[in-house]
């Protein structure tokens, strides 16, 4: 997501979403884990993809 307004367009539709689900954002690259101020999590797609436990976060 290259500007801020792109991100906030894409995480808009996660907004919408009942607190009972997990957000989770693939984000292009290697990156651990991380929570935002919303609770979204996200982490890098490499990451995502060779670690079994990478929905555990």
């Amino acid at each position: 997501m290259s500007s801020e307004e792109k991100q906030t367009q894409e995480l808009n539709s996660f907004r919408n979403i009942p607190d009972l689900f997990k957000k989770i954002v693939i984000v292009n690259g290697t990156k651990k884990p991380w929570r935002n101020e919303e609770g979204f999590v996200f982490m890098g797609m490499k990451y995502f993809l060779l670690n079994a436990d990478s929905l555990e976060f």
